[in-house]
């Protein structure tokens, strides 16, 4: 078991709404000049040089600080070189999920992991080397625009994303004030040539997680996991067990995660205290933390399908996982992302932070999330769904229906 703090800093995200894109941690505010004359630039992550390898020469950067001071043409930004330096620390890790933020960024990344904050309301990583978008957020601009799961972006207003650019400036690109726009062209399979997509940013609140009871059956929309969804969950299961639902889709479909601690007690609803839900193994598996049920297991007997696609990662592939290693329950849909690393929050004594990955996620039986993802049972696409047809959904429900009538 997790004690509250570590709850708090266990984070999920693929990676997180582009409204504000967290990504790591930053220096403190002192000046660049007399952090590097000093070499206390890296020394302020570990207190003490004696722990960095001899390969950083510091020296060299002096060097380096030297001719860019007496050279460069225009005025130097100390605070932000101060930042490049530990961002390129980080960033040499070579983990796209490893990061740095700074005050502003780690300010933005806890309202988006409090459900209210502006943006285009989209989920991006690194995949193949390419800028992909992991997911729309429900009901948010990119959804409405036309923007899906698997989508690549190669150019933002125009421009044409830079193969050296990390992460965090093409979210920066993409992020601005509600009301503006921004033009994104995207790469999608099947398409012949790359579209446009305009979008106006603006204020986004999430509802990570809404029921729909039809027929006897409870429809779950869970879309995102943030800190106040586990929560949320409870009153749903309240809901469900009040009018006697028959069987429950849990759909997941372009869920990119979120906290650990919400799919370790979502996942407490559906199967009894004590069965693994998922496993964090580090670089030393003696290590590995195993996070087990803590019930009540109220839904363990009302049959459940489960609906994932390729937008579907992180703390969504952790849920499904267990549900199916430990009660059997169908997958049903397209082969979910493959985010199954963990990363953990450090904040910073400057109101930065810094993200590391310190271990990859296992399913109860063993399956290895990262990079792999979760295939489903029974596969079926989105292709012919319309704006009143949803053959994924439609799909789950009949199976579900084939199995209520099975159990009696």
């Amino acid at each position: 078991m997790i004690n509250n703090s570590q709850k708090l800093n266990r984070v999920g995200y693929v990676l997180l709404v582009i409204a504000a894109y967290f990504i790591g941690a930053t220096v403190n505010n002192n000046k660049i000049s007399n952090n590097i004359i000093n070499g206390s630039a890296f020394q302020q992550l570990n207190g003490s040089a004696k722990t960095l390898p001899k390969s950083i020469d510091s020296g060299l950067i002096n060097e380096v600080w030297d001719i860019v001071q007496k050279k460069y043409v225009s005025t130097i930004n100390e605070e932000k070189i101060s930042e490049g330096i530990i961002g390129g620390l980080v960033a040499g890790l070579g983990d796209p999920f490893s990061a740095y933020a700074n005050k502003q960024e780690t300010k933005q990344f806890a309202e988006e992991i409090s459900g209210k904050f502006s943006g285009i309301g989209v989920e991006i990583a690194i995949k193949n080397d390419l800028v992909t978008i992991v997911a729309p957020l429900k009901d948010s601009p990119a959804e409405k625009a036309g923007i899906k799961a698997g989508d690549f972006i190669i150019s933002i207003d125009d421009k044409a994303i830079k193969q050296d650019e990390s992460i965090t400036e093409i979210a920066n690109k993409i992020r601005g004030p509600i009301n503006t726009e921004v033009k994104l062209k995207i790469i999608r399979e099947k398409l012949d040539k790359a579209i446009d997509i305009t979008i106006k940013r603006d204020n986004i609140e999430l509802k990570s997680v809404t029921l729909d009871i039809k027929d006897g059956i409870g429809i779950i929309s869970l879309s995102v996991f943030h800190e106040d969804t586990a929560g949320k969950f409870k009153q749903i299961v309240k809901q469900l067990t009040q009018a006697r639902v028959k069987g429950i889709v849990l759909d997941m479909r372009n869920d990119p995660g979120g906290v650990l601690f919400g799919a370790v007690e979502i996942a407490g609803h559906f199967i009894k205290e004590g069965e693994i839900v998922v496993r964090e193994i580090p670089r030393d598996p003696n290590k590995t933390v195993t996070h087990y049920s803590e019930g009540p297991g109220e839904l363990s007997n009302i049959p459940t399908v489960v609906l994932l696609n390729g937008g579907s990662a992180s703390a969504s592939e952790i849920l499904a996982g267990a549900l199916r290693d430990i009660r059997g329950i169908k997958i049903i849909g397209e082969k979910s992302f493959g985010k199954g690393s963990v990363q953990e929050m450090i904040n910073l004594s400057d109101g930065s932070s810094l993200r590391v990955t310190i271990a990859k996620w296992f399913m109860p039986k063993g399956g290895e999330i990262a990079e792999k993802g979760i295939a489903p049972d029974i596969t079926i696409t989105d292709e012919d769904s319309t704006d009143k047809i949803d053959v994924q959904l439609d799909k789950a429900i009949a199976v579900l229906q084939a199995e209520i009538s099975n159990t009696r």
